[in-house]
């Protein structure tokens, strides 16, 4: 009876540590005040070249329209999650994007978005802008 309990626990343990894996990035996305606070920076980009997948995430180079809370440079270079994976943040060539962005790990002049961080596309970016406008620190680029 113990090692058949024994198998049960591992098998639930197993199928607990799977299940956190494939959900990693489902999430409500956070409203505008934790976005914003969370974020290194908030952009409003006009999305370049989306490179093929590299290891583990998708460069793209994207044109700063607009920002706030931290400086970013006219031409930005992003990166996002693979795209298979939950945590991907689709972006295209041509779309506008309000962007939240951390600053990149190992490139200083590269930031990181993925889904649930706050990021809206197009027209639906307009109240979330109005937001940052009022509350939000603008900034140069």
């Amino acid at each position: 009876m113990k090692l058949e309990m024994k198998k049960f626990i591992f098998f639930l343990w197993l199928s607990l540590l799977a299940s956190t894996q494939v959900f990693a990035c489902r999430c409500l996305e956070p409203e505008a005040r934790r976005a914003y606070a969370e974020a290194d920076a908030v952009i409003l980009a006009r999305i370049g070249a989306v490179a093929a997948p590299e290891e583990r995430s998708v460069r793209i180079e994207a044109e700063m329209l607009r920002s706030w809370k931290a400086g970013v440079t006219r031409n930005v270079l992003l990166f996002t999650a693979f795209p298979e994976t939950d945590c991907a943040y689709p972006m295209r060539e041509g779309d506008t994007h309000l962007l939240y962005l951390v600053k990149h790990r190992t490139d200083s002049e590269a930031f990181w978005t993925e889904r649930c961080m706050g990021n809206l596309i197009g027209k639906k970016a307009a109240k979330r802008i109005q937001w940052l406008d009022r509350h939000g620190k603008k900034s140069s680029g």
